[in-house]
């Protein structure tokens, strides 16, 4: 058997749109890419300059925070909940944040470090009584179960670390997160 027999499926995306169908979380519906990127990402420059190059966070940001933080959703659907994984990172101190004209959650102290995140993963979660289309936005559409490690698998490894992240909360019976998560950052600069 050939070493391309043996390898599993990759699903390319250039950002994963994940759709939680009957309000089961674990059943989900991701949104094929239109073309396989080397880095598994897509470059975003959000306010203040390019983002970096580190997998390291996943970030949750609250559905009004999107426009807030120069984020817009690349999809039709309705973003009940977005996560964001990160693949490139940038921090700020929040005195220049401010600076740019951008708003903080609750008293954050001028020296601050911020994260600023590259979202390229969303998972949007939408509950609907039909069985997903065939195609949307001109993507095929694709079930798979996250109680299933094979389906999991089949999924571009920087996609399923968000999706056993959706997976994991859903199985402890936690709600995804609702706020901007910020941290402090011991990084230099």
């Amino acid at each position: 058997m050939s070493s391309a027999a043996k390898s599993k499926p990759v699903l390319t995306v250039a950002s994963a749109r994940v759709i939680a169908w009957h309000g089961d979380a674990l059943r989900v519906v991701l949104r094929e890419g239109r073309k396989r990127l080397n880095d598994g990402g897509v470059r975003w420059v959000l306010p203040g300059g390019k983002i970096g190059r580190r997998q390291s966070f996943i970030e949750v940001i609250r559905e009004e925070m999107q426009e807030e933080l120069g984020l817009q959703p690349a999809s039709s659907l309705h973003p009940v909940t977005v996560l964001h994984m990160v693949n490139r990172e940038t921090w700020y101190s929040a005195r220049k944040w401010r600076k740019l004209g951008y708003g903080l959650p609750g008293k954050v102290a001028g020296s601050t470090r911020i994260l600023l995140a590259n979202p390229v993963a969303h998972i949007y979660s939408t509950c609907v009584d039909t069985a997903p289309p065939e195609l949307h936005a001109g993507r095929q559409l694709r079930v798979i179960d996250l109680r299933d490690e094979d389906a999991l698998r089949s999924v571009k490894p920087s996609h399923a670390t968000v999706l056993a992240h959706w997976r994991d909360a859903a199985l402890a019976g936690l709600a995804m997160p609702r706020e901007v998560h910020w941290e402090e950052s011991a990084l230099p600069g």
